[in-house]
């Protein structure tokens, strides 16, 4: 029974020992909160009135005083991107914060939980995003989101901003738009060409449009199907990686215009003019579809160039083939 007692008041002690402690801080000026590594267990730093959101959840290795500073806009070292759909999210006046830490070498654990965003943004066409400053651009970070408050795991100390965004931006034709990394977002020409776009990098996109081209020849081209319409989608500078899907959403003036049947729009596929072989090609069917209630055509690809939409020959061809092959069927009887 001794023995037990003994256990009891030593695991009372180490739970003691590795208790977690909330602290309150400070949204004005910065906020230095020690943590003594392991046995500190997880210390919440709270920023928000009565120990609410925003806080910041930090697990250490070691010894570190672990400083947050809240920046405005104007202080952030990175500029925020204007336009384009992109804007600061303020919370108490403050768009961004820094972390930063005493101790190199120990290994931090950091979460961020914001509070509630209802009301702050249209939920239905935006989305608030953390972004951490990297070579001198915005990257974004992860996040879940619960109660309407967003949970982001940081990767490291260092600057953080927050940003709203727009999930769909209408852009002008031939006008360079802005690209910022790691975000998804979808930018509309017109009302007929959509491009959603995410690359790990920032760029600018332009695209122009055109009925013709004069890239190919015509005796080419017409080996494909009957062309619809060409788009020209360059980047500002090349993009180690990106996903894209562009997509354009046709009408039946459009397609009476260009002799195509309403009946051959399951047909319509996107091409590419390849400048290594001087002509156009198919872009592959495993990452096409077509939206024959929508009238929209799709296409995944991670390369940009020229683009055309064509009714595809096979298309276009089927219904003759099958009255030939009937009417020789009906000669041969």
């Amino acid at each position: 029974m001794k023995q037990f007692v003994t256990l009891l008041v030593l695991f009372a002690c180490l739970s003691l020992t590795h208790a977690d402690r909330s602290v309150q801080g400070n949204l004005v000026g910065t906020t230095t909160e020690t943590i003594t590594g392991a046995a500190d267990g997880k210390v919440t730093i709270n920023f928000g009135l009565l120990n609410t959101p925003p806080s910041l959840n930090v697990t250490a290795s070691a010894e570190t005083d672990i400083g947050v500073t809240f920046l405005a806009s104007g202080d952030l070292s990175v500029a925020i991107p204007s336009g384009e759909g992109v804007a600061a999210l303020s919370l108490a006046g403050y768009s961004g914060f820094q972390i930063t830490s005493s101790q190199p070498d120990a290994v931090l654990t950091l979460q961020l939980v914001t509070p509630s965003l209802t009301g702050l943004f249209a939920a239905d066409t935006q989305v608030v995003g953390i972004f951490q400053a990297s070579a001198g651009a915005y990257v974004r970070i992860p996040a879940t989101s619960a109660n309407n408050a967003l949970i982001v795991n940081l990767p490291s100390v260092g600057e953080y901003a927050l940003i709203i965004i727009d999930l769909k931006v209408t852009a002008n034709l031939g006008v360079p738009r802005a690209i910022l990394a790691g975000v998804n977002r979808t930018y509309q020409w017109g009302s007929d060409f959509t491009c959603e776009f995410l690359s790990q990098t920032a760029n600018t996109i332009t695209v122009t449009t055109s009925n013709t081209t004069t890239q190919g020849t015509a005796e080419q081209r017409a080996t494909i199907g009957q062309e619809l319409v060409f788009f020209e989608i360059t980047l500002g500078t090349s993009a180690a990686s990106h996903t894209s899907t562009i997509k354009y959403t046709y009408n039946e003036a459009r397609l009476q215009a260009k002799g195509i049947a309403s009946s051959a729009a399951a047909g319509l596929r996107w091409a590419f003019y390849d400048t290594a072989s001087a002509a156009w090609t198919l872009a592959s069917s495993a990452d096409a579809s077509v939206d024959v209630n929508a009238h929209v055509v799709a296409q995944t690809t991670n390369h940009f160039s020229s683009w055309g939409v064509y009714a595809t020959s096979s298309a276009s061809s089927i219904l003759p083939c099958i009255s030939f092959l009937l009417i020789s069927i009906f000669v041969s009887f």
